[in-house]
């Protein structure tokens, strides 16, 4: 406190400083009911978080597990920011509402979690769509759900290294298979998700359908029993196939643009025109994507055995004859 200005009065339970200058300074964030962290301080580096936090629980807090604090207050807000400032400083944190209006904090340090954003990189978005569908470019979305905080936007790649390093760390007989667009039967395909899918029960049940960009983004497609027939060859050659990485896709073969060539395919299936809207390219969209599928091929001698046509009739025959399930 004397390093920053203040001429602390101690005795033997408190210590009492005053200051009109940090009086000025923290009115503003109001009272009790509104009070939170200003977004300045929620950007400081993992250790000044750290410091922060310990102050909080210290003064609003109370050791309530082994490995766990409860943090306190009547501002929901605050009990958001303390939430996200726990999880900037590694711990575990999720938030509760009780009976008498209290929001209750609870962190842990039994499970961490690394969120280095930096200096002016974090930004509050108010957000009512399904989660699923939020585009944030080359970034990480903390969501809270029920009280509990998720990162969203690194998932799979982190999935990825989880599981190989289980196997270089633990000896586990794990495969990682990095898939391009799967496609085929039973597939409740939506826009954002199962594009193949999508396009055809838009077009058999009459919904509208939307290309991103011009339409002549490349993919390579794999058909569901050939993603099967893939997961079987891993488990008859675990030996070779444990700790490694494969590629599974339709690989160069088995490619088509996603509307200017899949457009034509389905009119001629479906026997007229389909309109579609065009609107911008979507962040982070590629214009080509192909599988390099060799490694699964010579390792576990695994091949794509279904054309893309045929593949796109079959999803065709399935949806037209279970049209009820998407109306």
């Amino acid at each position: 406190m004397q390093a920053i200005g203040l001429s602390p009065v101690v005795d033997k339970h408190h210590i009492t400083a005053t200051s009109r200058q940090l009086y000025e300074y923290l009115k503003v964030f109001d009272k009790s009911h509104d009070k939170y962290i200003p977004q300045e301080i929620k950007r400081l580096d993992r250790e000044k978080l750290t410091i922060l936090l310990k102050s909080l629980l210290d003064g609003d807090g109370n050791k309530h597990s082994k490995h766990g604090w409860r943090y306190t207050t009547v501002s929901q807000r605050l009990a958001d920011d303390i939430q996200e400032i726990a999880i900037k400083c590694g711990m575990a944190a999720s938030v509760t509402l009780d009976k008498e209006g209290f929001y209750r904090v609870y962190t842990s340090t039994t499970r961490t979690t690394q969120c280095n954003l930096g200096a002016n990189r974090s930004e509050w978005v108010d957000y009512d769509g399904m989660v699923y569908c939020v585009q944030v470019p080359n970034s990480i979305v903390m969501v809270r759900q029920n009280g509990y905080a998720f990162f969203s936007g690194n998932s799979k790649g982190a999935g990825d290294q989880y599981v190989r390093d289980y196997a270089r760390i633990y000896g586990l007989p794990t495969v990682v298979f990095r898939q391009s667009c799967i496609y085929g039967t039973r597939q409740m395909g939506v826009e954002d998700q199962g594009w193949v899918a999508w396009f055809i029960i838009a077009a058999l049940t009459g919904q509208p359908i939307t290309i991103y960009g011009n339409g002549k983004q490349v993919r390579d497609v794999l058909f569901v029993d050939d993603l099967l027939n893939a997961y079987d060859a891993a488990i008859a050659n675990i030996k070779i196939a444990a700790g490694q990485v494969y590629n599974v896709g339709g690989g160069p073969e088995r490619t088509m643009s996603i509307w200017a060539e899949f457009g034509p395919i389905l009119e001629r299936l479906i026997g007229h025109p389909i309109p579609v809207s065009i609107s911008d390219w979507r962040p982070g969209d590629q214009p080509i994507y192909i599988s390099d599928i060799r490694k699964a091929e010579r390792e576990l001698g695994w091949h794509p055995a279904v054309g893309v046509e045929v593949g796109i009739r079959r999803l065709y025959d399935w949806v037209t004859t279970h049209q009820h399930l998407f109306v």
